[in-house]
């Protein structure tokens, strides 16, 4: 088979996005290239044409079959432009049980097709890499196992593929055309992904945003084309994975506290024997601080959130269901450290050496304390490390929750994604208990959990929202209940969006709460 720009064409209704989005994230996962039209535009010959020209240059036509679909105006035309082209591999996979049009129940009568009852996502990219003939040929590697903002250790060919799929999401980005600097950044990580060796799509895309947009060639120019020495650097730092290895047996048996930066110049990274660097590339604006804590080899990891002003609050994207989530204000915030993970079990036993927790695992989070026990566990905390750890502001959780500044443009209801069953442990799939911290994805800034598997304790004591703007806010100064956010593996998932608010007496327990350190920059 002749090469073709995508491995896979998704043909949906964007009424059935939950579903589609789950099944992208697994294809980005496993390097699959795909056409998915985003972006609301207009409808008309062009848009067709542009539809008809990404089919043909696809390897399988992937068909979401359902009610929204086979009343929609654009799907029925996908598929029957596929059929009589016949030049696509079409998997048809069924995701209720709205029966088949006459046309496709015939066209689909040799097509082994799936429903979603019986085959799950990953069901269907076996079937997808079993029809795309390079899918065969990527080597499998294992990411090792240390993580820092959520971001693994790949050899350079997988940030490739993945600097590709970034680019490509921007491009189709409904906001692309109005917005200058995603244009910008979608032409960077294009052209990384070229350099790295995704050759042929990331020239492909990086000559299709360059060409005729002036605006976007200055800024780039100014601000980007700097730094191609520096992914020319990754790629020789991916050749040095055992000198990681040891860096990384270094910070597990060395200083308590180590800072751990994106480094601007990556020359000299090799020579720097404190530091641990997990990604080559650094825009100024994002760069980025670990400061890993180790106690009683127990180690956990705060990552630093930037300030900045936001609205706080349930915006129409969040669907604010309560009154007390409903009052958008603008709060601004200083920079602050918050940990990756809820405190763990095995956190809790190395200060307290008392879990009080219903089921107990030392990579649990703990559970059954009190907003007054975390205070007790803070000060000892602080005690032994002379740092000065404490619970986050409600606004503090809020922000870091919404992404910080690298979530700004996203909006999402949940933390991370709104594809919930990527990003958080809630009744629905948890099996009614507590999972693992940080077995889920993490959102933009590397937290896990900010939506689901346990409650988390805030500093403030609970009242209504001040329209007014407030600079750090820190609730008032008295009063008879505590916050708790975040959601739980109790909840349903309307209770694990980011704008959603809860409360407790101090003194309380529950097997759903638990907490998260904040430590002051």
């Amino acid at each position: 088979m002749e090469s073709r720009k995508y491995d896979v064409f998704v043909s949906y209704s964007r009424k059935d996005a939950e579903i589609v989005d789950e099944i992208c994230q697994l294809m980005r996962q496993k390097q699959i290239v795909y056409y998915r039209d985003t972006q609301e535009m207009p409808g008309g010959e062009t848009f067709f044409n542009e539809l008809a020209s990404a089919i043909l240059d696809s390897v399988v036509f992937l068909y979401i079959g359902s009610k929204n679909s086979y009343s929609s105006i654009y799907t029925p035309k996908e598929i029957n432009f596929a059929i009589s082209k016949n030049t696509n591999i079409i998997i048809p996979y069924l995701i209720d049980d709205s029966p088949l049009p006459d046309n496709l129940f015939l066209a689909f009568s040799d097509l082994n097709i799936r429903n979603q009852k019986e085959s799950s996502p990953e069901v269907i990219l076996e079937d997808i890499i079993k029809a795309v003939p390079r899918l065969k040929n990527i080597v499998k590697s294992k990411a090792p196992e240390e993580k820092i903002e959520g971001i693994n250790f790949y050899p350079y060919y997988k940030d490739a593929l993945e600097y590709y799929n970034i680019a490509e999401r921007l491009y189709y980005d409904d906001r692309f055309e109005s917005l200058p600097q995603m244009r910008m950044a979608a032409l960077a990580y294009s052209k990384y992904a070229e350099m790295l060796g995704y050759t042929n799509r990331g020239k492909w895309l990086y000559n299709e945003i360059w060409t005729g947009d002036e605006e976007v060639q200055m800024l780039y120019k100014e601000q980007f084309e700097k730094n191609e020495a520096t992914i020319k650097a990754k790629i020789k730092l991916s050749e040095t994975q055992q000198k990681r290895n040891k860096i990384i047996e270094k910070i597990k048996s060395g200083v308590p506290i180590i800072q751990i930066k994106f480094s601007d110049e990556i020359s000299d990274i090799e020579s720097k024997e404190n530091t641990f660097v997990t990604d080559a590339i650094n825009f100024k604006e994002v760069d980025s601080i670990i400061k890993i804590v180790k106690i009683k080899d127990v180690i956990f990891k705060m990552v630093l959130v930037k300030g900045d002003t936001f609205i706080m609050g349930a915006n129409s994207l969040q669907g604010g269901e309560n009154k007390d989530e409903q009052v958008t204000h603008n709060v601004t915030l200083g920079d602050f450290y918050i940990c990756t993970t809820q405190v763990t079990q095995e956190l809790w036993n190395a200060i307290i050496e008392n879990n009080p927790s219903k089921i107990k695992d030392k990579n649990l989070p703990v559970t059954n304390v009190s907003w007054n026990d975390c205070q007790n566990f803070i000060k000892r905390l602080n005690d032994i490390t002379g740092m000065k750890f404490r619970l986050p502001s409600e606004a503090e959780w809020e922000f870091a929750a919404k992404g910080g500044q690298k979530g700004k443009l996203n909006g999402y209801k949940y933390s991370g994604s709104n594809t919930i069953t990527n990003i958080m442990w809630y009744s629905k799939n948890s099996g009614n208990r507590p999972h693992a911290v940080s077995s889920k994805l993490s959102n933009e800034l590397g937290l896990f959990d900010m939506s689901g598997n346990v409650w988390e304790w805030c500093s403030d004591w609970y009242a209504p929202y001040d329209i007014k703007h407030s600079f750090s806010p820190n609730g008032p100064t008295n009063g008879t209940e505590k916050v708790c956010r975040g959601g739980s593996f109790m909840s349903e998932a309307k209770e694990c969006r980011v704008s959603i608010r809860e409360k407790d007496m101090p003194n309380e327990i529950s097997e759903d709460v638990g907490f998260r350190l904040v430590l002051a920059e």
